[in-house]
C-alpha cells in the first residue's frame, strides 16, 4: 500500500522530507558521466546539510542502465511508490525524448541537468520539464559563428555519433556555418559502440580546413587517437562532451590545441567555479575531473534550492513549486549567470575553449565567451521551429 501523500498542512513543522528522485546511467554506456552526476549532487547535498528551507532533503538515486524502458520503470517507481516531489535526470538525449511525454502526464516537476535533446524545449514543449543544462543546438550555432569568423575556416567535414545528440550538434553547426558562407564538405556517422573508429577516420576527406566532432565523452579518447593516427592532417574541433575533462585525462597530447564549445569549463576563473572545483576535488581527490556532467548536477541542485526557498519549502503545492522552478535566475552558478527562456531552456554563456597543458595537466582554457546565448541563437523562435528537425539526413534550406 502506498504511503499517504503529504500535503502542505501535513508537512507543517517540516516533519516530512522533501524527496528528490535522481535518475541517471550508473551502468551501461552512460555510466562514467552518470557517476559524475551522482558525485556532484551528493557534494551539493553535503554542502547544504541535506536541508532546504528548514526541511530535510531525501535523495533517492536510481540507475536507468542507459535504457529508455528502464528509465520509465524507475521514474514510475519514484513517483508512485516513493512519492518524490521532484525528479532529476537524465544523461542521454534518447532517454530524455523517451521519458518526456510520460513525465508530463505524471505532473511531477523534472529538472534535466544534462541531456541536450533539442525538441523537449522546442517543437514539443512539456509543461512539467525544465532544463538547466543545455540544448544541443545551443552549442552548434555559436560555434559555427566562431569557426567562420575567428578561425576563418570555409570547408569543414563532420563526424558525429549516430543518434540524437550527434544529429543535433552537426545539424545546428551545419545550418549556421553554411548560412555564413562556409561549406560542409562531408558528413560521417558512427555508432555508439566505442570500439574501433579507424575505418571512419580513414574515410575523412583531406580537402577540408578542419573536422568537427560531435561526440559524447564516451569513447572520445579513442576517436581522437584514431583521428591522429588515420585521419587527415587538419585541426580537430568540436562540441564540449567530446572534449570534456574526463576525456582530457585519458587522451594525452593528441588533442593539444583542439578548439571546442561548451557551457562550462573547469578552468573558468570565477569565484563560484573555483569553489565548485576545489570542493569537488577535496571530496573526491586532487585529480578528480570536474566534468560538465558534474557541474550540471551541482547547478541543478542550486536551481532546486532556489525554487524550494521561493515557496518556503511547500513543495506539495505543485503548481506554485513548478512556477518557482521556471522563475529561478542564478547569478552564481559555476558556469556563470543563467535564466530560463519561455520554453524551459537556459539562456547562458557559451564558451569557446582551447586544449592547453597548464602546470603539466591538460585543460580547456576559455578563449572566447558568447554571453547570454539562447537555444535559438540569433534566430526568431517561430520561424526556426517551422524548419526541419535536425536529423541524420538534415540539410539546410
Amino acid at each position: 500500500m502506498f504511503a499517504k501523500r503529504q500535503t502542505p498542512e501535513s508537512s507543517a513543522g517540516h516533519a516530512s522530507p522533501i524527496k528528490v528522485g535522481f535518475v541517471t546511467s550508473l551502468s551501461g554506456v552512460g555510466a562514467p558521466g552518470g557517476h559524475d552526476m551522482v558525485a556532484a549532487i551528493k557534494l551539493f547535498m553535503d554542502e547544504i546539510g541535506h536541508q532546504i528551507a528548514g526541511r530535510r532533503v531525501e535523495l533517492i538515486i536510481e540507475d536507468d542502465q542507459h535504457s529508455v524502458s528502464l528509465a520509465l520503470d524507475v521514474i514510475r517507481k519514484l513517483v508512485d511508490r516513493d512519492k518524490v516531489h521532484v525528479l532529476m535526470g537524465t544523461i542521454s538525449s534518447n532517454i530524455a525524448y523517451g521519458i518526456a511525454p510520460s513525465v508530463d502526464t505524471m505532473r511531477v516537476p523534472m529538472i534535466i541537468p544534462i541531456a541536450g535533446a533539442d525538441d523537449i524545449t522546442k517543437r514539443t514543449r512539456y509543461n512539467w520539464l525544465i532544463r538547466t543544462g543545455f540544448s544541443s543546438s545551443q552549442y552548434g550555432h555559436p560555434f559555427a559563428d566562431y569557426v567562420r569568423k575567428h578561425l576563418g575556416y570555409s570547408k569543414v567535414a563532420t563526424f558525429g555519433l549516430d543518434y540524437a545528440l550527434g544529429w543535433e550538434l552537426v545539424g545546428s553547426f551545419h545550418k549556421t556555418f553554411e548560412e555564413m558562407g562556409g561549406k560542409i564538405v562531408q558528413k560521417l556517422w558512427d555508432s555508439q559502440n566505442f570500439v574501433d573508429f579507424s575505418a571512419s577516420m580513414r574515410r575523412l576527406v583531406p580537402s577540408c580546413d578542419a573536422v568537427f566532432f560531435a561526440t559524447s565523452n564516451l569513447g572520445a579518447d579513442r576517436v581522437a587517437t584514431s583521428f591522429k593516427q588515420f585521419g587527415p592532417n587538419v585541426p580537430l574541433i568540436g562540441a564540449g562532451p567530446g572534449f570534456d575533462e574526463t576525456v582530457l585525462r585519458d587522451v594525452g597530447d593528441g588533442v593539444l590545441g583542439a578548439i571546442s564549445v561548451s557551457h562550462h569549463a573547469a578552468a573558468l576563473k570565477t569565484p563560484e567555479n573555483t569553489h565548485f572545483v576545489n570542493s569537488y576535488r577535496r571530496k573526491y581527490g586532487a585529480d578528480a575531473a570536474t566534468s560538465l556532467f558534474a557541474e550540471g548536477s551541482y547547478t541543478a541542485g542550486l536551481w532546486l534550492k532556489a525554487a524550494v526557498e521561493t515557496v518556503g519549502g511547500k513543495v506539495e503545492e505543485k503548481q506554485a513549486f513548478l512556477d518557482a522552478l521556471k522563475a529561478v535566475q542564478l547569478r552564481n552558478a559555476p558556469r556563470g549567470p543563467m535564466r530560463l527562456d519561455d520554453y524551459g531552456n537556459p539562456i547562458q554563456n557559451i564558451y569557446i575553449r582551447r586544449v592547453e597543458r597548464v602546470d603539466g595537466v591538460l585543460q580547456n582554457t576559455v578563449i572566447h565567451t558568447y554571453p547570454n546565448v539562447s537555444q535559438f541563437w540569433n534566430y526568431e523562435p517561430g520561424p526556426y521551429m517551422k524548419e526541419p528537425t535536425f536529423t541524420r539526413d538534415y540539410q539546410p534550406r
